[in-house]
């Protein structure tokens, strides 16, 4: 992606990677590897989140 595509870019990218990684690692019990890393792309999360909820909903 060196030239970007529909608001996605290279550095926004890697920010956002950082910041997955930092909170994979605080899940497992481990300091933030990317001090002040930020979500890049919010909505990305939204939607992971909500493909989590919808599956937790699931009647059993």
């Amino acid at each position: 992606m060196p030239r970007g595509m529909l608001g996605l870019n290279a550095p926004m990218f890697k920010e956002y990677l950082r910041f997955i990684a930092n909170r994979r690692a605080q899940q497992v019990g481990l300091d933030v590897l990317y001090p002040g890393a930020t979500n890049a792309f919010p909505w990305m999360s939204e939607l992971i989140d909500l493909k989590k909820e919808k599956i937790s909903l699931r009647p059993e």
